[in-house]
């Protein structure tokens, strides 16, 4: 496992890439569908989560959840394999599913949850401030990007007592005796690729790359998955490492359909570039907030 040195090595590096002014990109063009339109989800269960009238509920939810106690939330595991499964429903088609797409999809969104529980876990509840959790950065075209030592260490702490998704991740293929991918390479790429197209596009062979982009699976899944951590009353802090749990758990059982070594590095190139990505970019990314869809 990476230790601090490569924790505090790829975030400068990150803020590195930025500073030095890169060219500008191309805008990233998403093909985002019509979220009503009822080809748009597989399941009934992703269609309710999906909802306007799921959005409040949760936050009513949200505003009850500090006065009750603990004692019927459902352990992290179990959450995980809600998320698992529903994922995979949502991408079977004719009964066949392809394992790396499902895979970058977990991906993405345990790298923007890293992201998302320090914004909704500690700066909505005034533990820490914006300016001290994160450090926004632009590029040349404009594009706005989040690091930080905080979002670095969610996304690939070794610290005693501590998980991070690279944790779960790359324990599960050491669990099954392959060897784990070069997790510095990675942040290697994102940093280099900052505001260019190329940003965000994962280094894999043709055969292991997923149907759609880290960012458009992003968008299309991270309100009904947020969605789903909320009505489980799980804290944001929580967030990221219960989708590194579900992303354990479909590299253990997809281990006779794909290397775990590639798939581990599947999961990692799609989290660390989600994890810096703007929460203006993606549909509800918070549930203050007003919709965000372009």
């Amino acid at each position: 496992m990476p230790n601090r040195r490569v924790i505090l090595w790829a975030a400068l590096l990150f803020s590195a890439s930025l500073a030095l002014g890169l060219p500008a990109r191309a805008e990233r063009a998403l093909t985002l569908q019509d979220r009503s339109d009822p080809l748009y989800w597989q399941t009934d269960h992703a269609r309710l989560l999906d909802s306007d009238p799921m959005r409040m509920v949760l936050q009513s939810l949200r505003a009850t959840a500090a006065k009750k106690g603990t004692e019927n939330i459902l352990p992290p595991d179990e959450v995980a394999s809600q998320i698992t499964n529903l994922l995979l429903a949502e991408q079977t088609r004719n009964e066949a599913i392809h394992i790396q797409t499902t895979l970058t999809t977990v991906g993405a969104l345990s790298g923007f949850a890293c992201q998302m529980a320090i914004r909704n876990g500690f700066i909505a509840e005034g533990k820490i401030t914006l300016d001290k959790a994160l450090v926004a950065v632009k590029t040349t075209n404009g594009e706005t990007f989040f690091t930080g030592p905080f979002l670095n260490e969610c996304l690939i702490t070794d610290k005693k007592g501590q998980h991070s998704v690279w944790g779960f991740v790359g324990g599960a293929a050491l669990h099954l005796g392959k060897p784990l991918p070069d997790v510095t390479d990675i942040f290697a790429h994102t940093g280099a690729t900052i505001g260019q197209d190329s940003f965000g596009v994962p280094e894999l062979p043709e055969q292991h790359l997923p149907q759609m982009s880290s960012e458009a699976l992003l968008w299309k899944y991270w309100n009904i998955i947020r969605n789903t951590l909320v009505l489980n009353e799980q804290p944001p802090a929580q967030w990221p490492l219960i989708i590194g749990l579900s992303a354990q758990q479909l590299i253990l059982e997809s281990k006779d359909a794909i290397d775990p070594t590639i798939a581990a590095q599947i999961v990692m190139e799609a989290a660390v570039p989600m994890s810096h990505l703007d929460p203006a970019r993606i549909y509800e990314a918070s549930l203050s907030e007003p919709n965000l869809e372009k």
